[in-house]
């Protein structure tokens, strides 16, 4: 009996584990950018954000598949003049390009609970790699990531055209997230 029930603890602990299903508390979560026009800060942010994930906190390097997407029309900018503008063709050119998006390929632990994901950022239809490192915190059902990264805007086309000759924007955005997800079959209990 005792070599019974140690064959199945072996067998137990010796299987592998399985990413469960989170989802994005888009209430409680945020994406906001820094970017300049003529050398001056200005923010902005999306208020409608959306993802999914399969993640093992115990095995994060394992199989984790993550995607988060924004609504660019839904982007705000300090007045409505900016906001107007940020989805003409010439910004986010929501018309053509309703979403943005984040896609995990691979996640490395780099200590404790820094991590790095590798994936890639698709913006008005273009899509580069990119590599943020970022915070992950695991409260009760919840997970959350906080970091931000630095990006070039004129990479994905935005600040470009007609509005380039009256306004100078900068050529680099500080993007800042701060994502709250659950556990899909669960109540969020953070």
């Amino acid at each position: 009996m005792t070599r019974l029930f140690t064959a199945l603890l072996f067998l137990l602990t010796t299987l592998p584990t399985t990413a469960a299903e989170w989802r994005l508390d888009p209430a409680r979560s945020t994406i906001t950018f820094t970017y300049t026009e003529n050398n001056v800060p200005f923010d902005g942010h999306f208020p409608d954000i959306t993802g999914r994930a399969f993640f093992d906190p115990a095995s994060p390097e394992d199989g984790s598949d993550v995607e988060v997407a924004v609504r660019t029309e839904t982007v705000v900018l300090q007045d409505f003049v900016r906001t107007a503008f940020a989805k003409t063709e010439d910004w986010f050119h929501t018309q053509a390009h309703p979403q943005a998006t984040f896609t995990l390929n691979a996640l490395r632990v780099i200590d404790g609970q820094t991590m790095q994901a590798d994936g890639i950022l698709t913006i008005k239809g273009n899509a580069f790699a990119f590599t943020p490192e970022f915070t992950l915190e695991q409260t009760g059902t919840c997970l959350r990531a906080i970091g931000q990264m630095e990006m070039a805007f004129k990479e994905f086309g935005i600040g470009q055209g007609g509005v380039s000759r009256l306004i100078a924007v900068g050529d680099t955005v500080t993007l800042s997230y701060d994502l709250i997800g659950h556990l899909a079959d669960l109540p969020p209990d953070c």
